[in-house]
């Protein structure tokens, strides 16, 4: 058996950076370079790029970051370790490196076995000390002064617990940390006079797979594609009166059901057509469900709910490609390995990985 160098898997994603918002014009956009400049600095200033699940907050709940950070220590974490930047120039694209670290309190050891005579022991965590798993997540940022459409290469290593929807989930949520509020003057004609109302807004980075690559390839023999659900929360509609003139706005959830039978007849072309409509639907700010119907008949899709299957999911749905893995690799690394990096960005900078294939 000939001797091969040990593998990591990583997910080829774009980041998009957008604006969501319930005024019908439309939200100042921010270039993801921006709002990634300011998490790597909570980062490296601060303790406050760490996100508790489970840890019910709103405006009035807690008076600092600090008394956040107390109240949600006993509870599994995502938190941002470290971050490096390297700043885009006219003539080179910039590249943010970013170490996110999950902590779990309730994993508190671990056993090993020894190898003469085969007995086993835990080795338990000091107090205070909690089990972590690391991984790297590398995004390019376009040249400096360079067209910048929001959307961005990035790959992410593959370590659940440390999934695609945490890690959208954490940068969202440092964001609406990053300001009291974000908000915009809108100018409309009121009876011949212009008035300004101020509306608020959501900066946010999401995470998003080609999927139209990967369906295919991922989705098991029996399976055939069934439907997709688009759904929009809170979506401001109107309602017309007798009188074209008078009408009434409100806010409702809209959701489209799409049949695949609306789609072509080869499988194949179903699914880059399904991978289509929904980066179609997303860009709207619409959140979509891809269902499948097996051999048996029965729908398999849905939200996830653990961890295990939502990195299941990643694997499935996502672009992936290998990189090396260095001799001396744990599950935890308290800072950035430089080869990592390098190993993610030479992908990064391979076009080819990135084209659609039909």
């Amino acid at each position: 058996m000939t001797d091969e160098k040990a593998q990591r898997i990583v997910l080829l994603n774009h980041l998009r950076s957008r604006s969501v918002t319930r005024a019908k014009e439309q939200a100042p956009s921010h270039a993801g370079a921006e709002l990634l400049t300011e998490i790597v600095a909570r980062a490296l200033e601060t303790k406050w790029a760490i996100e508790f699940e489970g840890l019910a907050e709103d405006k009035d709940t807690f008076k600092s970051e600090d008394e956040r950070i107390v109240a949600g220590l006993t509870l599994p974490a995502l938190r941002l370790r470290t971050g490096s930047v390297q700043a885009p120039s006219k003539t080179k694209e910039g590249y943010f490196s970013l170490l996110f670290e999950h902590l779990d309190p309730s994993r508190r050891s671990f056993q090993v076995v020894n190898l003469d005579s085969f007995e086993g022991r835990e080795i338990e965590a000091r107090k205070r000390e909690a089990g972590s798993t690391s991984a790297h997540v590398v995004i390019r940022v376009p040249k400096l002064g360079g067209y910048d459409d929001h959307m961005y290469r990035c790959v992410i290593e593959s370590a659940s617990p440390i999934t695609r929807s945490r890690i959208e989930w954490f940068l969202c949520r440092q964001i609406r940390r990053l300001a009291p509020e974000w908000a915009f003057p809108v100018t409309y004609m009121k009876k011949d006079k212009p008035k300004t109302k101020t509306y608020q807004y959501t900066p946010k980075l999401e995470l998003l797979a080609d999927v139209s690559r990967k369906l295919g390839a991922g989705s098991t023999a029996g399976q055939k594609l069934s439907h997709l659900v688009f759904t929009v929360r809170e979506e401001k509609q109107s309602v017309g009166q007798k009188t074209l003139i008078k009408h009434k706005d409100f806010l409702a959830d809209v959701t489209h059901r799409i049949s695949a039978s609306q789609g072509p007849a080869s499988e194949a072309d179903r699914l880059t057509w399904a991978g289509q409509l929904q980066a179609y639907y997303e860009s709207l700010g619409f959140k979509g469900r891809v269902y499948f119907r097996s051999a048996q008949g029965d729908l398999i899709g849905g939200s996830v709910q653990h961890h295990q299957l939502d990195g299941a999911q990643d694997l499935l749905l996502c672009p992936r490609d290998y990189i090396a893995k260095p001799d001396n690799h744990k599950p935890w690394s308290d800072g950035l390995d430089s080869q990592t990096v390098d190993d993610m960005i030479a992908l990064i900078e391979k076009d080819k990985l990135w084209e659609h294939t039909k």
